[in-house]
């Protein structure tokens, strides 16, 4: 049996590695569907609101992806594309998990608001009956009027699905009650201690 010497195994080696190397391809199925999946969450409305740090991500593994795919590191491009693809289905979940609680918080502040809008009115109503109270009754009435203002916006905002609108302009207007019913109780302290 004839052996070879150890200049001819590497040479043997480097020429199968060398081989290897020529036959590998860049994983074209695998980026192709990483791109389609970020670009498709880029042009979800609602993902640069609601997941901008995994979209951020995805888009981060799509450019590494394409580096690597460029220096030819095929098995990294391989498990960026997987990665970026994996990061922008998740953005558009997040997004879409986000935006449900976000217009379910949205219309129980609207619901709150405005219960407490009507509680506003007969605590002011019950105040002015109190003899010798100092009631600021233009701020008060300013502070209610606003937040029926701001929770009518909120309604518009809810109706044309621009729910985190409705839930800032919702939160406002709770604001302004808890404005209205503090100068009410403010009122009612200095009132009871000049008795």
């Amino acid at each position: 049996m004839k052996r070879y010497g150890p200049v001819f195994l590497a040479l043997i080696t480097i020429l199968v590695i060398f081989a290897v190397a020529a036959c590998a391809k860049p994983p074209t199925d695998e980026m192709a569907r990483a791109t389609d999946a970020v670009t498709r969450a880029q042009n979800e409305p609602n993902v640069g609101t609601y997941a901008a740090n995994s979209l951020r991500l995805a888009e981060d593994a799509l450019r590494r992806m394409n580096e690597a795919a460029a220096n030819k590191k095929y098995d990294e491009a391989k498990a960026l594309a997987i990665d970026a693809a994996n990061l922008a289905d998740r953005a558009i979940s997040e997004a879409k998990d986000a935006e449900t609680q976000v217009k379910l918080d949205a219309s129980n502040m609207i619901a709150t608001v405005k219960s407490a809008i009507t509680e506003a009115e007969q605590a002011l109503a019950n105040a002015r009956k109190v003899k010798n109270i100092n009631l600021n009754t233009n701020a008060i009435v300013f502070e209610i009027d606003n937040a029926k203002k701001l929770n009518q916006d909120a309604e518009a905002a809810l109706a044309r699905a621009a729910h985190k609108e409705a839930l800032d302009k919702a939160t406002n207007a709770r604001s302004s009650v808890s404005s209205a019913m503090g100068l009410i109780s403010e009122a009612a302290r200095e009132s009871s201690k000049k008795k």
